[in-house]
């Protein structure tokens, strides 16, 4: 059984430029309302979220031109995991079939 503040990671590509998956990340932690955002660069690409003592960070980087890596770490319950991940990958599907 995991502790709540066992780190759990995450990473994915993504067929969307860093810039697209950036503000893709940024408006899954608005609409999932959980906890506060701390910082936000969108140049390093980096997002940080703090829920109590719980926290959770997105870093996205550009493999290529029109790809994203998304690394999501987190001490967060992994439900909340799940839905960033699914909700991300829902906007690449919808993007792709534009």
């Amino acid at each position: 059984m995991q502790t709540p503040q066992e780190k759990k990671e995450k990473k994915m590509i993504v067929l969307m430029d860093s810039a697209v998956a950036y503000e893709v990340s940024l408006q899954t932690l608005y609409q999932r309302n959980r906890g506060e955002i701390i910082y936000q660069n969108r140049q390093k690409g980096l997002i940080l979220l703090k829920d109590g003592f719980q926290e959770l960070k997105i870093d996205i980087t550009a493999p290529t031109k029109h790809t994203a890596e998304i690394l999501i770490s987190t001490t967060m319950d992994n439900g909340i995991l799940k839905k960033i991940i699914s909700f991300i990958k829902h906007k690449e599907h919808r993007f792709l079939h534009y």
